[in-house]
């Protein structure tokens, strides 16, 4: 049955490359060479630490794990233990569809790598299908961005070739938005529409469901991301006022019932802890925010740094009494810096090995370029964008990356967490897809090429 569901898989994969390829000949490339990437990268690593072969040997755990991605082994053996007998564990948003994964394809390490390469492939599907069929050129070259982004960041590269959950929550994450910009900008509901629509808010549902269970704190941000796209809808009458309004009304406490009743079990505790200090915020005279005021974020802060690390951003900072601001100055130049530069801004020295530098300042360089790239895109082409696809990337960036700035001060997992920010600003590129188009775009169609 294995060998059966694993060649189902393989079957699924071809199809996926024949669909991305059809509907864009470069896209189809793109997302092959991919795939060729995971692959090999995948079967290098798992054989070489499976068989304890002479090559990196330091960085070897055995039976197929490196010290590269050492919470991957956690993973596998959450999701192998699942997997056999269902019982509670941690970040349920991921380890449960692994056991279920694993159920159908086998316990073995190789597993998580398989995964990984579904997850990549249907983040690519779901946003090509977006796209359509027909585009302009301007959506051509947004399309041809936004598979490139997918296919060549190097941390999820990474994290497919490591089996690490990156790849799944940046595929749910995808899928989230797409489903949700179909209901918000997409077309109006009618028979002919209602099976999409039905399906969008199904897997958006979905998506938000399991989103939570990995990273609460990012579901709530989306959720906030949303209200602002709703309220720069409203103001902007895009597409209707009447709609946005009547669409906010029913979307926002659906998604919020969504997360409050998502599968991580700390949640509800965590929300009673936050709704309670907000009164006291207010009777003392302190900002309240979304996470029960600044000083939560203070007290996160000083958690990861009481933690410690080799490679952590607050060393100079503390002696020079660091404030919010310098710390998230600091933060942000971590994000958009590569590490090599950022020890002669910060002043900070992050004491961090050779393998993990460059693929830290790979990733910042390829996240650098392509969000250059695609903001320059967008602004080039300004007059065919649609504004609820950009309201919300920019929305779901900015608030996620101020506070991950601040929090993060621990530059390794600050570099794994970027994802967060970068998927939202890949996401910019559905502002270019017809599909979503608040009116009419004057450009010149370009038909999918024939096989």
């Amino acid at each position: 049955m294995h060998v059966a569901a694993i060649g189902l898989v393989v079957v699924g994969l071809l199809w996926t490359c024949r669909f991305v390829y059809r509907r864009s000949r470069v896209a189809g490339l793109t997302f092959a060479a991919g795939l060729v990437i995971r692959v090999t990268g995948g079967a290098f690593f798992l054989t070489v630490s499976y068989f304890g072969l002479p090559f990196m040997t330091p960085l070897q755990m055995g039976n197929g794990f490196w010290t590269l991605a050492s919470d991957a082994e956690d993973y596998y053996r959450w999701g192998s233990l699942l997997a056999e007998r269902w019982q509670a564990t941690i970040t349920p948003g991921y380890v449960r569809p692994l056991a279920l994964w694993m159920r159908a394809v086998g316990v073995n390490p190789a597993s998580p790598v398989l995964f990984g390469l579904v997850m990549f492939a249907l983040a690519v599907v779901t946003l090509v299908a977006a796209f359509g069929q027909n585009r302009t050129r301007a959506a051509e070259r947004a399309l041809h961005l936004g598979v490139a982004a997918l296919s060549f960041s190097p941390m999820l590269i990474y994290a497919g070739v490591f089996g690490l959950k990156d790849v799944f929550f940046t595929t749910l994450v995808v899928v989230m938005a797409v489903a949700y910009l179909t209901l918000l900008a997409g077309a109006a509901w009618t028979r002919a529409t209602l099976g999409a629509h039905l399906l969008a808010a199904a897997g958006g549902a979905l998506a938000v469901w399991l989103i939570e269970g990995i990273r609460s704190y990012f579901a709530i941000l989306m959720w906030l991301a949303m209200a602002v796209t709703y309220a720069g809808c409203v103001i902007a009458g895009v597409p209707s006022r009447r709609r946005s309004v009547v669409q906010a009304a029913v979307v926002l406490p659906v998604v919020a019932l969504v997360i409050a009743f998502g599968p991580e079990p700390n949640y509800p505790r965590f929300a009673r802890r936050i709704v309670a200090s907000v009164p006291g915020a207010v009777l003392e005279r302190r900002a309240p925010m979304a996470h029960g005021g600044l000083d939560e974020l203070d007290w996160r802060r000083k958690t990861i740094d009481d933690y410690g690390g080799n490679s952590m951003l607050s060393r100079r900072t503390k002696t020079a009494g660091s404030s919010r601001l310098g710390g998230l100055a600091v933060g942000l130049c971590a994000v958009f810096v590569p590490s090599s530069l950022l020890g002669r801004l910060a002043g900070v020295d992050l004491h961090i090995g050779g393998s993990a530098r460059l693929i830290a300042d790979a990733d910042t360089l390829v996240f650098d370029v392509m969000a250059a790239l695609i903001l320059w895109m967008v602004i080039v082409n300004r007059r065919q964008v649609s504004p609820p696809p950009l309201l919300f990337g920019l929305a779901l960036a900015v608030l996620v990356a101020l506070p991950l700035a601040y929090v993060m001060t621990n530059y390794g997992t600050l570099i794994r967490l970027r994802l967060l920010v970068a998927v939202p600003i890949w996401l910019l590129t559905l502002a270019l897809a017809p599909g979503f188009a608040a009116r009419r775009s004057s450009g010149e169609a370009v038909p999918a090429p024939r096989q």
